[in-house]
């Protein structure tokens, strides 16, 4: 079963009583995926009564959504999938507590200045983040970064936190 809140569609799993992000509403016009500016993502969701908490955005989910300035992801998120907010233009800032970070997450995001990782995401895939950003803080509990996991042009500072086992 597949629902929609605030744009966002949201595909239940009734087994584990999870959901998934995989997709917004599209506009019918030609060039733009979706007229999303601000994406509050919901640690959890209900219908017909049941509960279902969200953990995963899927890869793509969000993919060209050249509006979408801001988007608001919950503790509750452990993956979020390959190129998931891939070319979101508009997008400056965005603060993840996921475990696990996909390859090209973020990539293609021009105007992504701000980014906070909080401990607990473990890994960073490849390509993960492109932008504006001039610097990054690796938390402790990152144990590997993907090649390429951090591209922007003013990348002045790095500071790496003590688990990392793999570059």
């Amino acid at each position: 079963e597949t629902i929609t809140i605030d744009m966002i569609k949201y595909s239940l799993d009734e087994n584990t009583h999870t959901a998934t992000v995989v997709d917004v509403v599209k506009d019918r016009g030609w060039g733009d995926n979706s007229s999303i500016t601000e994406a509050n993502i919901r640690s959890s969701v209900t219908y017909k009564g049941t509960s279902y908490r969200v953990t995963k955005i899927n890869n793509y989910a969000f993919l060209e959504c050249n509006r979408l300035q801001t988007v608001s992801i919950p503790n509750s998120i452990q993956t979020i999938g390959k190129g998931a907010f891939r070319r979101c233009t508009a997008l400056t800032t965005v603060a993840i507590s996921a475990k696990e970070i996909g390859e090209e997450a973020f990539q293609d995001c021009t105007n992504l200045q701000y980014i906070t990782l909080n401990e607990g995401v473990t890994k960073i895939g490849e390509n993960a983040f492109w932008g504006k950003f001039t610097s990054i803080t690796i938390p402790n509990s990152v144990t590997v970064i993907g090649s390429g996991a951090f591209k922007a042009p003013q990348l002045q500072s790095v500071k790496f936190g003590t688990g990392i086992r793999r570059i």
